[in-house]
């Protein structure tokens, strides 16, 4: 196959800026591919700078890197097309990441083909059967064995090298090292200050234990500590879940709050807590009949990242309540399996955004007994439909409460799952229903935590 036919029929612009995105995100994937991809094969000479410049980069780098976009940016200021380019590259989002290696090592497979029967040929041609037959058996062994993925994957010891030098690179670059602390002083007690982003973190409740109001207690949370936060409602109006997040940060009365019954007094507060707010909060409330899907939501994201590069909180109100926007038609009996691949591309998301990701689902095999009995607790077991869902979780945490906890306004926590961090653990703490605050910061310590030792 001539080089020009190969270019023109796979590594169109969109293969190469995908190509380039994901050797950008995973230094394993460029070190499978730079020896057999070339600058030859892209057809766009800003395209073809940028990969020269990631090559450089990387190879002129102490303990071989991949350039961030910072310093990309830097090489190619004075160069407006090939900055806009930079620019598209950096928005551009691969879709299907499988796919772009199947193809890749489709291509590099076809050209050893071809490389092995013209240096097969040449020496048969030239009378020398024996040295073409050797060959051939040679360099065929290496085609049948050759796999791209093989190459991807890290190994333990022959690159430990790299990855210290990648934890200290970490350990003195703050902005690498982001975490989302919790609404909790003892989670983030006992997962050394919080949430990282890139993680997907999942409630367990059943209906009417507050799913809604934590998911809004974390939002407040995160954008008092300096985070952008993106919350998509699935349920309910747009007026009913600004006006729980406005008496929940505000502290005013659900029910005054509606009716506008505040004080003068109360309001010149309000005003002046909101000029020190760090964080935003961005809401997309859904009031169609059709279930919003992830491809929405992932759109929406896509959009806001581009002028709010601090947004590191994406809440989903709640996991079963949206589609997967895949196009496929689930019945009720593959309920298990719609579910298990909405948790799967929030997970996506977490990674693909470099965001905490933050959802709740509804529990089921709820009895009576739970109600009335405080030894028993949710755990992976009341999920409705799929067990699986979790999987892809970093955290999953289930709500607890009786009815006399509920009377008293206690909750307790189950840690069902910390990927990184002990789990199999309660944490009890007070609530605020009256204006929307999942967690009673004030009562907890006073009552909990000061006589205990958290």
């Amino acid at each position: 196959m001539a080089e020009k036919e190969s270019k023109e029929t796979i590594f169109d612009e969109d293969y190469i800026l995908a190509l380039m995105k994901m050797s950008l995100k995973d230094i394993n994937f460029f070190e499978a591919i730079l020896p057999y991809f070339t600058v030859n094969y892209i057809p766009n000479d800003e395209l073809q700078k940028l990969w020269k410049l990631m090559v450089n980069e990387y190879r002129l780098s102490d303990c071989k890197k991949m350039p961030s976009f910072g310093i990309m940016r830097v090489n190619v200021r004075k160069d407006v097309k090939t900055l806009d380019k930079l620019v598209e590259l950096k928005e551009f989002q691969v879709e299907d990441e499988d796919a772009i290696v199947r193809t890749l090592e489709d291509f590099i497979k076809e050209s050893m083909f071809v490389d092995i029967y013209t240096k097969v040929k040449d020496h048969f041609n030239l009378g020398h059967s024996k040295k073409a037959y050797s060959m051939y058996v040679e360099e065929t062994e290496k085609f049948a064995a050759f796999s791209l993925k093989e190459k991807m994957i890290e190994r333990v010891f022959s690159q430990y090298k790299k990855r210290e030098f990648e934890r200290e690179s970490r350990r003195h670059d703050d902005s690498l090292k982001v975490k989302i602390p919790w609404w909790s002083e003892e989670l983030d007690k006992r997962t050394n200050g919080g949430r990282e982003t890139g993680e997907f973190l999942l409630y367990l409740g059943d209906s009417g234990m507050g799913k809604s109001t934590l998911l809004i207690e974390e939002g407040i949370n995160a954008a008092r500590r300096g985070f952008d936060v993106v919350h998509f409602q699935a349920e309910g109006t747009k007026k009913q879940v600004y006006d729980r997040y406005d008496s929940a940060w505000t502290g005013v009365q659900y029910h005054d709050l509606k009716d506008n019954n505040i004080s003068p007094e109360k309001k010149e507060k309000i005003y002046k807590a909101i000029k020190g707010m760090s964080g935003e909060i961005f809401v997309e409330a859904f009031e169609k009949f059709e279930a919003p899907s992830m491809l929405q939501a992932r759109s929406t994201i896509k959009e806001l990242k581009k002028k709010h590069p601090n947004l590191k909180v994406a809440l989903f109100d709640y996991l079963e309540l949206f589609s997967t926007g895949d196009g496929k038609n689930y019945s009720i009996d593959n309920e298990r399996h719609r579910q298990s691949e909405i948790s799967r591309q929030m997970k996506k998301i977490a990674v693909e955004f470099d965001m905490l990701v933050i959802s709740a689902t509804q529990a089921s095999l709820v009895t009576k007994a739970f109600y009335m009995d405080s030894s028993l607790f949710l755990t992976r077991e009341n999920q409705s439909d799929d067990k699986g869902k979790i999987r892809p979780t970093d955290y999953f945490l289930t709500l607890n409460q009786t009815y006399d906890e509920k009377g008293e306004k206690l909750m307790r926590l189950w840690i069902d799952k910390m990927r990184e961090h002990q789990s199999s653990y309660f944490i009890k703490f007070y609530q605020r229903p009256d204006i929307s605050r999942f967690y009673d910061k004030k009562r907890t310590f006073n009552e909990i935590i000061s006589k205990s030792e958290y």
